[in-house]
């Protein structure tokens, strides 16, 4: 028998492995703190484009600046569907393809 097939042996000899689903409200906020990140990014690149203040001095600026695009988005991500169960699962096969290899 090859190291690669599986013997057969009671359930209660097979060790199981543990789950490495993330629970859905912890997707949703991770999914939430990636998307404020962008647009601090975001805000930061523009500002920066347009000659604006940038730096850590402008970290206030940024964030004042960045709040309508959040908002926006905050509030209508939900009816477009950008947090239902087909996004969380992209993110979360991504996240573990690439933070956590096996």
């Amino acid at each position: 028998m090859s190291t690669t097939e599986e013997r057969n042996v009671p359930v209660t000899e097979k060790k199981v492995k543990p789950s490495r689903e993330i629970p859905y409200k912890q997707a949703v906020i991770m999914l939430g703190i990636g998307d404020l990140f962008c647009f601090l990014i975001f805000v930061a690149f523009g500002r920066n484009s347009h000659g604006e203040a940038s730096g850590f001095a402008a970290i206030p600026q940024v964030i004042i600046t960045a709040l309508p695009f959040a908002a926006g988005w905050f509030l209508v991500s939900p009816f477009v569907g950008a947090l239902c169960f087909c996004a969380e699962f992209l993110w979360i096969t991504v996240y573990h393809r690439l933070v956590l290899p096996s």
